[in-house]
């Protein structure tokens, strides 16, 4: 079943911290990409509230198009795939949904495909390696890993991707 939830909630302090200090360059070049055209941010389960955090930052500092979906939603929208670009988010990058939601948007030739994973050496890093248009950027997050709701890889994945946005378009990071 993974930790006790009370054990998760403990760590949350230790996890804000960490995420508001961890060096984010390379997901800030990333996201300065994903800026350019209609973002399509997609999320299963808790990592859908990471995507449409991401959705709601865009629509805040940007001027373009940006929706989130489920990646079965995704499925239904291709259509757009090659106009936009793509931001999947996923907490170890094994869910099966989240790499097809990444391979789709790759095969469709997306602009640009990104995937913030808080894992190291996910299979989905490994798989995004055979397509020209995808960006992995994984994190070690600092504690003992995730129980059934995932509560400190959503909290850091969202602070990670809401400090990346700003960053990306003023020039900083």
């Amino acid at each position: 079943m993974g930790r006790p939830f009370e054990d998760e909630i403990a760590e949350l302090e230790n996890t804000h911290r960490w995420a508001c200090e961890t060096p984010i360059e390379s997901l800030v070049e990333h996201v300065r990409e994903l800026s350019t055209s209609t973002l399509l941010a997609v999320g299963s389960g808790g990592s859908l509230t990471t995507a449409t955090m991401a959705v709601n930052l865009c629509r805040d500092f940007t001027s373009g198009l940006s929706f989130a979906f489920t990646p079965q939603e995704l499925w239904s929208r291709r259509n757009m795939l090659r106009q936009a670009t793509v931001f999947v988010a996923t907490a170890g990058g094994s869910n099966p949904d989240a790499i097809g939601a990444m391979k789709m948007a790759a095969q469709h030739e997306s602009k640009k495909v990104l995937a913030l994973c808080t894992k190291i050496g996910s299979k989905l890093a490994r798989e995004s390696s055979k397509f020209s248009n995808t960006a992995v950027e994984e994190f070690a997050l600092p504690y003992k890993g995730d129980g059934f709701l995932a509560v400190n890889s959503l909290w850091a994945s969202s602070l990670l991707r809401n400090r990346s946005l700003p960053s990306a378009l003023n020039g900083l990071a």
